[in-house]
């Protein structure tokens, strides 16, 4: 008999519950908290435009070393890029170091720029230096308006 009515109680319990929660509306806080988490984060998109640029800049950094595989590049984050290259919004210059081994076997540090544009979704490469030679140098590709900002 008492477990008929703790059970019953327990049911009676659960149901006003489960109105509560039916009937439940957020603070204007949280309506608002969710809006601005849609908005797209300007920074977030710097901050994936930063990843990518680095992933392009180490693809062609590895195609000028001797043997590839064993590159170790410097891990010491995205500030050693550089935005707003020259006053050009979209140009972006990544200074830094890789270490490899050479024909010989020997562990070296190269050191190594890429100036890359944005266009749209697409990288274009506009210089590269390693090791003090430039190997690609496009500056006189680059638009009218692009070559200003040089």
């Amino acid at each position: 008999m008492i477990a008929t009515i703790v059970v019953i109680g327990l049911f009676a319990f659960l149901m006003l519950m489960i109105e509560e929660d039916t009937n439940y509306e957020p603070a204007p806080s949280q309506i608002n908290k969710t809006e601005e988490q849609q908005k797209p984060d300007e920074n977030e998109d710097q901050f994936s435009r930063k990843i990518d640029f680095i992933l392009k800049s180490e693809d062609i950094v590895i195609g000028v070393l001797k043997a590839p595989a064993t590159a170790e590049f410097e891990s010491t984050g995205f500030d050693v890029i550089e935005t707003n290259v020259r006053g050009h919004e979209n140009l972006y210059r990544l200074k830094s170091y890789v270490d490899s081994e050479n024909s010989f076997g020997a562990n070296i540090r190269s050191h190594f720029t890429v100036e890359g544009l944005l266009e749209g979704v697409e990288w274009k490469l506009i210089k590269f230096v390693f090791d003090g030679e430039t190997l690609v140098d496009e500056t006189d590709q680059l638009t009218a308006s692009e070559q200003s900002a040089l």
